[in-house]
């Protein structure tokens, strides 16, 4: 094992945040794309977090 390629979870990337790629995006596709965060760096998965919490916002969902 690399010990490069071992990541945390993302800040902000639990188990709330799933649901709410999956609600925003579709299941399968909000999965992916939660996937894809996880590997990213965590500054542009906080800021896609933030992103979603605000469209929630935005269509009332919260």
């Amino acid at each position: 094992m690399n010990i490069s390629t071992v990541k945390f979870e993302v800040p902000g990337m639990d188990d709330t945040a799933k649901e709410l790629y999956s609600a925003l995006y579709g299941e399968d596709i909000g999965k992916r794309f939660v996937g894809v965060l996880a590997t990213s760096p965590d500054e542009i998965a906080v800021i896609s977090r933030l992103i979603a919490y605000l469209m929630t916002i935005k269509k009332g969902e919260i």
